[in-house]
Parts: structure tokens; C-alpha cells; sequence
């Protein structure tokens, strides 16, 4: 039977790398850095905001997003409940982002006439904690590679799969599948609903009314279309899931495929799940903090000056996120505009950001409170010490003048009835200065 749908597919996956990258080495290990052509490059400009461009094509090392790329253009069969799948793996793609986040797609391609053998495939593929014998072409093709790179730029050699994705379990997905079917695209709307959610949870394709176990609540199913779904033009539609962003298209052309692949994945998904990425390493670095044993007076008085806290740093770090990786608007056209902002809902990228924000401000106002407490507690203990010495002095210093054994009948006497005058003298003083502040 004629193939009937195309499906393209990045898996995606990222990884924290040490702060010196070993450029040459990548290069050595059969990678390309990739520099877009400057007329490409002002082309884009024309369609997306100049910083955000420059943000995802960065032609300077260390600096935004650097690519580099591995091509394989190889066809392999993966054999899964027993039927034979065909796949094409294009090409791998390597991200050095700022603030030592590393990020990789692995673009695939897939012709079929079934689109149960799409679900199938890259349920299989993404979940890389359950590699077995039959994974062992796609491992030495597009994983290895990964691994490899993972060594060179962490300085560690991972002890598993899993360690190419710092959080989560699975690899996230961003997949085109564009059909010829004309029954299908001709279904009601509310079956192509459904069609849309299994291909983007990557479920059994069921039949219209068919149900199974995994089918999902009728609440639930129109909960996540009204939520996600994003409906612009009669012939494609799209859901942005927390691993998945699907686009379902009827009979596109491969004008409008290749911009879905070059604008919506390689700028605005790559640089949504790097928001993403950053955030949940962040967030993990900020309960680690607070999980750390309350600090001694000692290693208080250390961090007070000129020394800041972690947590101070941490603030610091995520205010320079924002004002170099985030971007309030990327696009002059509605389009991409409306695909990032569902991208960002699905990811739940905003709420995560204000949230996190949000926590480490009132941590961080807590313990300059808790420093200001010990810092005045310390300061005024100094100041009794102070005064008691400047007592002592002065006692000193009128006993020299007027000895105390002769004018006050005994030296201790006249130690104790001065240094208790001048104390009450000062206390005087001090209740003087503080009503008048209080009454004006």
C-alpha cells in the first residue's frame, strides 16, 4: 500500500556541560558547526524580531545558541509487536546554549500508510530508559554519537542513556504529520480532535468510538483541546503538550512543512525547551540551597560582606536569564507569535518562571532579614562594649585628676559612684535622642 502520511519527528533532550567547551574536539568527533547565510539570516529578520534571531543563530562561540551539526541520512527497520517499522534518521543537532545548558535534537522522517506505525515508533524511540536488542541500529547511529559529545563536554563518561536528559524520563517531541488521506480529512471535527490527542501522547490510533483503557475522559479530552489546541487554518491544527508539540496538516505542501521544521522547531520550540531546561535546573539548585543545614553565626558573619549569598547569586543568574534569553515578543506576524505563546502554555514556561521568581525573592528577603537581626544584635553588643570601655577610660582618666581615695573616701567607692553616674549620664542622653526622633 502507497505511503499515505509523511512524518517528520525530532526527539529532543538536554544536559548540563562544563563551563569551558572543547570546540575542536566536538569538530573532531565529526560535527559541524553550522553559520546560517547572512542572506538567510536577514531574511529571517524580516519575520522575527533581530535579537531573537540572533539569539537562535549565533555565529559567535560561548555566546547564545551555537549549533552544531552530524548528518547520517540512513534508513533503518525497527522491528516492534512483531511488524517491521522504516525510518529515515536525517541528521543529529547539537545546541551549546548560555549558562552551560547543552540541548540536541534527532531529526527523523517517516513515510506510512498506518499511523499507529508513527505512534509506535517514537514511543519506542523516545523512551531511552528502555533500550533493548531491537534499539541497537538506532543506539549506534544517533545515541552514541550523543554519548560521545556528552563525555566531551561534561568531562565525565555516563554510566547510561538516561544521562543525556538531565530531568524527566523521555525524550520531548516535536513532529509534523502531513496527510494525504482524504477520507481522513474529512472526518468531523471532533474525531480529528481525538486523531490529534493519540498522535500527540503517542497512543493507539483508534477508530471513531472505539474505546480502550487508555482512552481518555471526555472532561479531560475537551479540557486539553480547549487548553492546547491551536486552530488557525482548515487544513492543519496543532497541540502543544508538556513533552509533545504536534502538528496534524491534510494535504500541505512542502513549502509550509519545511517553515513548521526551520521556524517553529529550530527557533521557537528549541529556544522554548531551553527556557524549560534552565528552569528545572535552576529550581533544583534553589532547593538544594534551601535543604542545606541552617548556617552557624560564624558562617553568617562570613557571607555578609562583601561575599553574597547563594541565593543572592541565584537571583542574580535569573535576572541576567531574563534579560538575555527571554524575549517578550520574538515576531512581527501573528502566527509564530500565537505558536509560542501555546508552546510556552503547554510547557507551562511563565508559570514556572513567576513562581520560581517569586520564592527565591521571599527566601532571599528572609535571610537578609535574618542577617539584619544578627547584624544589629552584634553591633549592639560592640556598642556596650564600647561604652563600657569608654566608662573605664574616663573613670581612669578622673581618678588620675581627682583621685577617688581622697575626694571620695575610697578608690573602689569612687570606681563604682563614678562609672554608675556616667552610665545613667549616657542612658539619659540616649532616651533624650530617641523621643525627639519619635515625636518628630
Amino acid at each position: 500500500m502507497a505511503a499515505t502520511h509523511q512524518h517528520t519527528a525530532f526527539l529532543c533532550g538536554h544536559f548540563k556541560m562544563s563551563a569551558n567547551i572543547p570546540h575542536q574536539q566536538i569538530a573532531a568527533q565529526g560535527w559541524k558547526k553550522f553559520i546560517i547565510p547572512e542572506d538567510i539570516r536577514k531574511t529571517e529578520k524580516r519575520f522575527f524580531y533581530p535579537e531573537f534571531v540572533d539569539f537562535c543563530y549565533s555565529d559567535e562561540t560561548d555566546k547564545n545558541c551555537v549549533r552544531y551539526v552530524r548528518n547520517i541520512n540512513e534508513t533503518q527497520d525497527i522491528i516492534l509487536k512483531g511488524k517491521t517499522l522504516h525510518y529515515t534518521i536525517k541528521e543529529i543537532t547539537l545546541y551549546l546554549m548560555p549558562f552551560g545548558m547543552a540541548m540536541f535534537s534527532i531529526h527523523i522522517e517517516q513515510e506510512t500508510s498506518c499511523l499507529d506505525d508513527c505512534t509506535s515508533l517514537f514511543f519506542s524511540l523516545r523512551s531511552i530508559d528502555y533500550y533493548t536488542d531491537c534499539h541497537e541500529l538506532f543506539i549506534a547511529k544517533a545515541i552514541q554519537p550523543l554519548m560521545d559529545v556528552f563525555k566531551t563536554l561534561t568531562g565525565t563518561t555516563p554510566e547510561s542513556y538516561s544521562e543525556l536528559i538531565d530531568n524527566g524520563n523521555k525524550l520531548r517531541i516535536f513532529q509534523v504529520i502531513n496527510s494525504d488521506d482524504k477520507e481522513m480529512a474529512a472526518l468531523p471535527e471532533s474525531e480529528k480532535d481525538m486523531l490529534l490527542y493519540e498522535l500527540a501522547t503517542l497512543s493507539r490510533i483508534t477508530k471513531p468510538g472505539e474505546v480502550d483503557e487508555y482512552s481518555p475522559s471526555e472532561s479531560y479530552l475537551q479540557k486539553t483541546i480547549d487548553q492546547n489546541k491551536i486552530s488557525v487554518f482548515r487544513n492543519w491544527s496543532a497541540i502543544a503538550l508538556m513533552d509533545t508539540f504536534t502538528i496534524l496538516a491534510f494535504g500541505a505542501s512542502e513549502r509550509f512543512v519545511s517553515n513548521w521544521n526551520d521556524s517553529y522547531f529550530r527557533m521557537i520550540y528549541i529556544h522554548s525547551i531551553f527556557q524549560k531546561s534552565y528552569l528545572f535546573n535552576l529550581n533544583i539548585r534553589f532547593r538544594n540551597t534551601l535543604s542545606q543545614p541552617s548556617p552557624t553565626w560564624k558562617s553568617r558573619l562570613q557571607s555578609l560582606n562583601p561575599n553574597r549569598t547563594d541565593i543572592s547569586k541565584l537571583l542574580d543568574e535569573y535576572e541576567s536569564f531574563e534579560q538575555k534569553c527571554c524575549f517578550h515578543k520574538i515576531s512581527y506576524n501573528f502566527l509564530p507569535l500565537e505558536i509560542a505563546e501555546a508552546i510556552d502554555k503547554g510547557l507551562e514556561i511563565r508559570e514556572e518562571r513567576e513562581q520560581l521568581y517569586s520564592m527565591m525573592e521571599k527566601e532571599k528577603n528572609r535571610r537578609d532579614e535574618a542577617n539584619d537581626t544578627m547584624v544589629n544584635t552584634s553591633l549592639f553588643c560592640i556598642s556596650l562594649l564600647t561604652l563600657f570601655s569608654a566608662i573605664w577610660d574616663l573613670s581612669c582618666l578622673l581618678d588620675q585628676m581627682y583621685p577617688f581615695a581622697e575626694y571620695l573616701g575610697g578608690q573602689t567607692f569612687g570606681y563604682r559612684t563614678v562609672a554608675i553616674l556616667l552610665f545613667l549620664t549616657v542612658c539619659l542622653v540616649l532616651i533624650s535622642i530617641f523621643r525627639r526622633r519619635k515625636s518628630s
